[in-house]
């Protein structure tokens, strides 16, 4: 077993990986620099608008998920542009079939929230991540 970090120092070693047998969302999901483990449980877990799309197309075809937490701390990353990330991929993908969840911590993560709240595309945001995972349980549970 080799650690997956270790891809970037060990090229020949990761040139012989067979993908064969690995959960194939996880490994496009690397395709696009995403870490997508899959789960049992009902909540996919998650910054260009580009990743966001290709990361919510990976969650919603696990048809188990029932709600989607994107949480983002960051302290370089900016929150209001993570906020337009997440709003372009949803305006692109059209409807989530599953509630979606947003915590922003961090630098501009006030003015993120502000945007994704006006936006008024249904999207539930919270700032704490206890608030936000305690939402994202509620809202799977509702669609059981």
């Amino acid at each position: 077993m080799i650690d997956d970090a270790a891809s970037k120092r060990q090229k020949a070693i990761f040139s012989m990986r067979d993908t064969e047998h690995e959960v194939p969302d996880e490994v496009e999901a690397e395709k696009y620099g995403l870490v997508y483990v899959r789960m049992d449980g009902d909540i996919g877990n998650v910054a260009t608008k580009e990743t966001m799309v290709k990361a919510f197309e990976i969650i919603l075809r696990d048809e188990r998920v029932k709600a989607i937490l994107v949480n983002i701390y960051g302290g370089i990353t900016r929150g209001d542009m993570i906020a337009e990330s997440i709003l372009g991929a949803a305006k692109q993908l059209g409807p989530l079939r599953v509630p979606m969840v947003v915590r922003l911590q961090g630098t501009n993560s006030e003015l993120g929230l502000r945007i994704l709240e006006k936006a008024n595309l249904g999207l539930h945001t919270e700032a704490d991540f206890g608030k936000a995972a305690e939402r994202a349980v509620e809202l799977a549970k509702q669609r059981q």
